[in-house]
């Protein structure tokens, strides 16, 4: 139908062998090669380093050596401590997240960045996500595309805590700036 990307994320299972991630990279690319497989957030690569003890630019080269040459930003929420303790504390770290593209950058890899607003975090915390991410693209220049997404909330534990959601006034304010 003229897909051209797919987007894939999904999640934390030490029971998948990395070799499986592997061979969904090659089939997608054998199968579909005018698809580009936009797989495994940076989270995810996180987690496959520990499940498997191989460091991240190992997993990331071999991504890159099956045919993967992007890599989803998800994961980011807010790039700062205090917001990602409160409402990801098992995630990566904001230096992890951050680590792991510039490492696939290094590799060749264009990758995405997200921003999860409308919860917990302040308007300096938006602009310290802000900053971190342009302090990335400064070094690498492997950031091709920024998705912010307010919070919505609904059957997630998230939502206990959240007393307001952003309106659309603050979407456009986010997008503007």
């Amino acid at each position: 139908l003229g897909a051209r990307t797919v987007l894939l994320q999904g999640g934390h299972n030490p029971k998948i062998p990395l070799e499986y991630y592997l061979n969904l990279i090659r089939e997608t690319r054998l199968r579909f090669p005018q698809v580009m497989p936009h797989f495994f957030s940076a989270p995810e690569i996180h987690a496959m380093t520990r499940y498997f003890k191989i460091p991240a630019e190992e997993i990331l080269q071999q991504f890159w050596d099956a045919g993967q040459r992007t890599m989803p930003g998800g994961g980011a929420e807010i790039l700062t401590e205090r917001v990602r303790a409160e409402i990801a504390p098992r995630k990566t770290s904001t230096e992890e997240w951050l680590r792991i593209h510039e490492i696939a950058h290094g590799i060749g890899f264009k990758t995405t960045a997200t921003m999860m607003y409308g919860h917990v975090e302040t308007p300096d915390d938006i602009v310290d996500h802000l900053f971190a991410l342009r302090t990335l693209q400064s070094r690498t220049g492997g950031l091709y595309a920024f998705i912010p997404w307010s919070f919505k909330p609904g059957n997630t534990k998230l939502s206990e805590k959240v007393k307001t959601t952003a309106s659309g006034a603050q979407y456009l304010r986010v997008i503007g700036l």
